[in-house]
């Protein structure tokens, strides 16, 4: 206020005398920086006539050893000295060219002090210059504040007058939002009139945040609310977020026959941004238990599914025999069985054109078992490994048998030796970025197959197992 502004006119009076008090001191001290520079460049220069009389006599004795070393080269290329001798003349004969070199150094040394000693002399004489100007401008600044006490008063009366205009004016000043989020849009340029009603910004919340899919209507009454969203930015390498369906559309958009599935995600992070493209994968929330088998297994007669069953006999002898099933949903290449197959009976991958009904078949290799888990089928067709400080997480994942997989690796530590990852027996060899996803396909191995992986030094170790 402008009341305050008398006191504070004489808080500045009294500061300005202060600072006449202590720029004057500041002089005194300059001046005495100016004198021990001086003590120092007295200093350095008499030093220089003891460096110059050091280089003179390392010269003198370099002089003398490249004579003696002549003369003993002389001597022993006649064979009238040893070679130890000799030896001993050439490192005498280097240790005084050391010699010269560092009495030469010490020169340059003491001729560098005799610069700083001249350069310190001039700034602190430059100093002193400067601290008594100090002192001009601290007085000239004590007028002035003094004479400020006396317009501050006048301004009491002045400022009370205005301060009823800012008071009314203050409640149309300030803008709050309902919510916390970000400024998506500016309708109005500063300084234009707005009337009541008016947009002025439009605000997006971002923390939660609603993330939206368009879904095809085939697929849309199979998803359920609470059910698993896995969610990445499309431009970006980050691992993707887990969230679940908050929200599925109750109608279609009649031209595109697509609904809006939604997720609330809490945002913390400001992974998220309005406006920006996301991929969501969506979990049909299918049984915890799948039985599954390769798609390629599964044949068709006039839409009636069926599969050729290998019912093992002896000495890698089996019968076949015609099974039909109901089969559920798909992921990759897999396709789950919903009745007609029990765990653990042996079905023909991608089976030949001829085969019938009791036809018996002789292989060295097993023809391929189903497959059972109590993992999501999603989850049988691409396992993820991190890479931390404490090695694998996990050390062994299961792996579908008889068909192509893939497995992703994390680097979440950037001390561990895992900066790659191989498999020796595939020859597969790959490096692991900090905090980058890296997927491996692998083609189909036989049930059992273990797969080992570990890093380049060997110290960390995992396996992979095909079942």
């Amino acid at each position: 206020t402008a009341a305050q502004g008398v006191s504070v006119a004489t808080m500045e009076y009294q500061q300005s005398l202060n600072m006449v008090t202590q720029a004057r001191a500041e002089v005194s001290m300059a001046q005495s920086d100016v004198a021990e520079a001086r003590a120092m460049l007295e200093a350095a220069q008499q030093g220089r006539g003891s460096a110059e009389a050091a280089v003179a006599a390392a010269q003198a004795d370099y002089d003398y050893q490249q004579q003696e070393l002549a003369r003993m080269k002389s001597l022993f290329d006649k064979g009238a000295i040893s070679k130890d001798d000799w030896q001993r003349s050439q490192a005498d004969a280097q240790k005084s060219s050391a010699g010269v070199n560092s009495s030469r150094a010490e020169l340059r040394k003491t001729d560098a002090e005799i610069a700083a000693g001249r350069r310190k002399v001039q700034q602190s004489q430059a100093g002193v210059r400067a601290k008594q100007a100090s002192v001009q401008t601290a007085q000239s600044a004590a007028e002035a504040a003094k004479g400020k006490i006396g317009q501050s008063r006048s301004g009491v009366a002045e400022a009370s007058a205005s301060l009823r205009g800012a008071t009314t004016q203050r409640g149309y000043a300030e803008l709050r939002s309902d919510v916390d989020g970000v400024i998506t849009e500016r309708t109005i340029s500063p300084g234009v009139v707005v009337g009541p009603g008016q947009t002025i910004l439009r605000v997006s919340q971002i923390s939660p945040i609603r993330l939206q899919a368009n879904v095809p209507a085939s697929d849309l009454a199979r998803i359920q609310l609470e059910a698993n969203v896995s969610i990445a930015r499309r431009d970006s390498k980050e691992p993707p977020v887990l969230a679940k369906v908050t929200s599925v559309s109750p109608s279609l958009d009649p031209s595109s026959r697509t609904g809006v599935v939604e997720a609330l995600y809490a945002n913390t992070d400001g992974r998220f941004l309005p406006g920006q493209f996301v991929s969501m994968q969506i979990s049909f929330g299918g049984s915890d238990s799948a039985l599954v088998i390769p798609s390629s297994s599964v044949q068709t007669i006039e839409d009636h599914p069926y599969v050729w069953l290998a019912a093992p006999g002896g000495n890698n002898e089996y019968t076949l025999l015609h099974q039909e099933i109901v089969i559920g949903e798909r992921a990759g290449d897999l396709v789950a069985v919903k009745s007609g197959l029990e765990s653990g009976q042996q079905v023909v991958v991608s089976p030949p054109l001829g085969l019938t009904a009791g036809m018996r078949v002789t292989t060295s290799e097993p023809v391929g078992s189903m497959v059972t888990s109590k993992e999501p089928m999603e989850k049988l067709m691409d396992q993820t490994v991190e890479i931390t400080a404490a090695g694998y997480v996990p050390t062994s994942i299961n792996v579908p048998a008889n068909m192509a997989f893939k497995v992703t690796f994390i680097r979440r530590d950037d001390k561990t030796c895992g900066t790659e990852v191989i498999f020796p027996d595939l020859g597969i060899r790959k490096a692991l970025p900090l905090n980058q996803p890296v997927t491996i396909e692998f083609p189909p191995q036989p049930s059992g197959k273990e797969l080992k992986f570990n890093c380049p030094m060997k110290m960390l170790n995992g396996k992979a197992v095909a079942q």
